[in-house]
C-alpha cells in the first residue's frame, strides 16, 4: 500500500461541536492531519450515525468544496440519510448508504469543519445526537499541479 494515498479519517461528535441551530462547527488542531501530503484533498462522508426523533430523511451538508453546488447555494451535499424503517412512526434510526460516495475538493487540513443537517424541503433538521466520520483523500501535488496546468487554455 502506498502511504502517499493513505487517507486521514476524523470522527466528529455533535456534542464536541459549537452548535448554531442545525450547523455544527468543530475546531481542528493541525496534528489531526498528516502534514506530509499535498495541499488539496477530497473530503467524503465515510460513516454517520444519527438519532432521529421523527421519521424525516436528512441531508448532510459540508460547508466548503469547490467541485459541487446546490440550487440554494448553501453548502454542498455530502450525504443523504433515509429512515431505516420508514413504516415505524418512532423509527429513531437513520441509515447512510454511501453507495456513491460524494468527494468534495477542498484545501487540505482545514482548521474548522462545519456540517449542517437539513430536511428534504431544505428546512433545518437539528439532530439529537450524531457522529460524522469524514475521510480525507489527498491529491498527489505533482499530478494535481500538472492537471491544473493542462486545464488552462493554451495560447493560439
Amino acid at each position: 500500500m502506498d502511504l502517499q494515498n493513505t487517507p486521514d479519517y476524523i470522527a466528529l461528535y455533535k456534542d464536541d461541536a459549537s452548535v448554531n441551530g442545525n450547523q455544527y462547527t468543530w475546531n481542528i488542531p493541525n496534528n489531526y492531519f498528516s502534514s506530509a501530503r499535498g495541499n488539496k484533498c477530497y473530503v467524503s462522508l465515510a460513516q454517520v450515525i444519527m438519532s432521529a426523533p421523527d421519521t424525516n430523511e436528512v441531508i448532510v451538508k459540508y460547508h466548503g468544496g469547490v467541485n459541487a453546488s446546490t440550487s440554494d447555494n448553501n453548502a454542498n451535499v455530502l450525504g443523504l440519510m433515509s429512515m431505516a424503517n420508514p413504516h415505524n412512526q418512532n423509527a429513531g434510526h437513520l441509515q447512510f448508504s454511501g453507495s456513491e460516495q460524494i468527494n468534495l475538493l477542498i484545501n487540505a487540513r482545514p482548521s474548522t469543519i462545519t456540517i449542517s443537517t437539513n430536511n428534504l424541503d431544505n428546512s433545518s433538521y437539528v439532530a439529537t445526537d450524531a457522529v460524522f466520520v469524514l475521510k480525507f483523500t489527498y491529491l498527489d501535488p505533482e499530478t494535481s499541479n500538472m492537471d491544473y496546468s493542462n486545464t488552462l487554455y493554451q495560447k493560439l
